[in-house]
């Protein structure tokens, strides 16, 4: 029975074919040790059964009824919780299957195959599009590491056995010329070379971890509980715990030292008395004597380098805040050297309304009043004021109390608290990074394509776009320009670019002004009006232009077709025109392509304003947020402009539930996060 058995392993293994012991016993994913499996002895794959190759059939089996696995993230980006091994070992077999042996190194893999990776991994799991570049960061890791396995077992152990050193390993789907090509280059001169180097660097790392698979960053989630608020402190303990045995043991004398070293720099900083040299500097490399690598962080894990987690700019000197100082310093002089301009020009600054905003605005008191010095009781003659019903009045403070109780109570807007819970994911990922390496006023830079707004047009997104957009607070112009990018890729991937064009909302939006004298006012207007009516010249006739516009201090959309002298607008507060200059801006635009084209004629008909009813902003601050909804829906749905019941037929909805701002919110971060390094 035994003989009998022994035959078939081995037949099964010439065959190619896989045996797990343990697949049917757990119903679980098959997670292997590939060391087992890759046995150097022709006698020991023949007589004992192994568990084999990680092949995640279950996940291929979710994947093909289009089940995709939720999966967590840290903030620094790094996968954790339940689906976060799952993730790692459908990498690894990814990178084993879709990655030949031959490429030299990663840099020589094809893109387009690190696509299908990415892809593959998106097909089976949530997340968000900053993850690509960890993602195949890892993959290269186990990649790498499945060459060195192959090496190690089928190579460097069959030396002496010419005969099967040249034969790829059963079961591993490898062809023969592909393996032949594999073991000429790890015999080579030059990979024995980098092999011996790479052996004395690893006998450097005197403290080796011992987490396995786990990692940092599942261990921290793990003992979240043990962790506080100080991030230095943090680093310190996991460095710790990822070199203590499951018993609470440390191995030898050098490792106790450094250990008591942490735990006293923990308690100084914890006292106030541990001083730090340098921004990269903490308690861990104080302990440990040894400054960071360049390209990683102890006590971390991977893919997270200095820059995100020291929250240093690329290629920051230590000096770092000196250049900030001088960065402010300039700026500030630049506002004062304006400001003295304005003075010698002799321009007199009045006091304007403030849009949306209430004043109040009081005379001084006429005719004089003089100081006692003495406890001024109740006085019996008349004092010299002005009795004006506008100006400030004396009245009894029961009066007041009593007035204010009638009031209603005012409603506060309170910030969104910002959390994972409160955004979605991808937005969350891109805030933690723009916090942890663009918090020293460094910016990210998207070079948008020439079509966009007809025009070369570069945005600098800060720290001081991301977070009001993720507080769903007022949002500036250039989030609503990298939305529009967003949109107008869509586009050229759907082949829309027919029907609609977009506006730079920053050439046509409101300009705040301490001036009053209407000639000024209306070379403003005029300004923004001749804007409007050059990208309406470049305009193809049969397209309509998409016009994001702030009116001051709140964002509308108008849509402008000028060969129809049709003009669409949404307003998320009003379902009519509340802005007068806006529309005279438009109508003098539309006047000014009429005239350019020679159709500026008398008679003409007048342009017709539509106001479209659609959902109303809850509050007084996400009217950018329904703004891009309303690009949103006018992308995706591609009405006939000359048809306004179905224009409207689009926006039914009181208002816009939160997930729908929500994708708008994510599709933004997606965006966004493509650009990052």
């Amino acid at each position: 029975m035994a003989g009998r058995r022994k035959k078939k392993i081995v037949q099964q293994e010439q065959k190619g074919q896989e045996v797990h012991s343990d697949e049917e016993h757990n119903g679980k994913e098959v997670q292997v040790d590939e060391e087992e499996n890759m046995s150097g002895s022709q006698e020991t794959q023949s007589t004992r059964s192994t568990r084999g190759r990680t092949q995640m059939h279950k996940l291929a089996m979710q994947r093909a009824q289009g089940l995709k696995k939720d999966v967590q993230f840290n903030e620094l980006g790094q996968p954790i919780g339940d689906s976060a091994a799952e993730l790692q070992s459908y990498i690894g077999v990814l990178a084993r299957e879709k990655v030949k042996l031959n490429f030299k190194t990663w840099k020589h893999v094809p893109q387009d195959i690190k696509d299908k990776i990415w892809d593959a991994v998106n097909l089976s799991f949530r997340v968000p599009a900053i993850f690509k570049k960890p993602c195949l960061s890892s993959a290269n890791d186990k990649w790498r590491q499945y060459k060195t396995q192959l090496t190690n077992n089928f190579i460097w152990k069959r030396l002496n056995d010419e005969e099967n050193l040249h034969k790829p390993p059963p079961g591993y789907g490898i062809m023969g010329d592909e393996w032949s090509q594999f073991v000429i280059s790890r015999m080579s001169e030059d990979f024995k070379k980098l092999s011996e180097q790479q052996k004395v660097r690893r006998k450097q790392n005197l403290y080796p971890h011992r987490l396995a698979r786990k990692g940092y960053a599942r261990l921290a989630s793990e003992i979240s509980t043990e962790l506080c608020d100080d991030d230095e402190v943090n680093r310190a303990i996991l460095w710790k715990k990822g070199r203590t045995s499951k018993q609470g043991e440390i191995e030898g004398d050098v490792l106790k030292t450094k250990f008591t070293k942490i735990d006293e720099y923990i308690q100084q900083k914890q006292d106030g008395l541990l001083q730090l040299q340098g921004p990269n500097e903490d308690i861990l490399t104080q302990a440990l004597e040894s400054k960071e690598h360049g390209g990683r962080v102890r006590a971390i894990g991977g893919h997270v380098n200095p820059s995100t987690y020291f929250r240093l700019g690329k290629g920051m000197l230590p000096n770092h805040e000196k250049n900030v100082l001088l960065r402010r310093q300039a700026t500030v002089e630049d506002r004062v050297a304006k400001l003295e301009n304005l003075v010698l020009q002799n321009v007199a600054f009045k006091s304007s309304p403030i849009e949306e905003k209430g004043s109040c605005t009081a005379k001084d008191a006429k005719g004089a009043m003089k100081l006692s010095e003495e406890e001024i009781g109740f006085m019996k003659q008349k004092l010299d004021f002005e009795d004006d019903d506008d100006e400030l009045q004396f009245i009894d403070k029961e009066d007041v109390l009593e007035k204010q109780c009638k009031k209603k109570p005012s409603k506060e807007v309170k910030k969104l608290e910002l959390n994972s819970s409160s955004m979605p994911k991808s937005l969350w990922l891109l805030y933690c990074y723009y916090k942890r390496a663009l918090g020293n006023g460094e910016s990210l830079k998207i070079v948008l394509d020439e079509n966009v707004f007809g025009e070369e047009c570069t945005l600098y997104v800060h720290d001081e776009d991301v977070t009001p957009f993720c507080q769903l607070m007022p949002i500036s112009y250039t989030c609503i320009a990298v939305y529009i990018w967003y949109l107008y890729k869509k586009m050229m991937e759907d082949n829309k670019l027919e029907k609609f064009r977009f506006m730079q909302p920053c050439h046509v939006g409101h300009v705040p002004t301490t001036r009053t004298d209407k000639n000024f006012l209306d070379k403003q207007l005029e300004s923004r009006a001749r804007a409007l009516a050059d990208r309406l010249i470049d305009n193809p006739s049969s397209a309509s232009l998409l016009v994001p516009c702030n009116v001051g201090f709140h964002w509308i959309l108008t849509v402008i077709n000028v060969s129809k002298d049709i003009v669409y607008l949404w307003d998320p507060l009003s379902h009519r025109i509340r802005d007068d200059d806006w529309k005279h801006v438009v109508e003098m635009a539309i006047k000014m392509v009429h005239a350019a084209s020679g159709n500026g004629k008398k008679g003409r008909s007048k342009t017709a304003w539509e106001i479209v009813k659609a959902p109303r902003q809850p509050d007084s601050n996400q009217c950018g947020f329904y703004v891009m909804a309303y690009l949103k829906t006018l992308i995706e749905n591609m009405p006939d402009i000359d048809d306004k019941d179905s224009v409207q037929a689009l926006f039914q909805q009181v208002e816009y539930d939160k997930a729908v701002i929500d994708l708008v919110r994510s599709e933004w971060a997606d965006i966004l996060s493509s650009y990052i390094q």
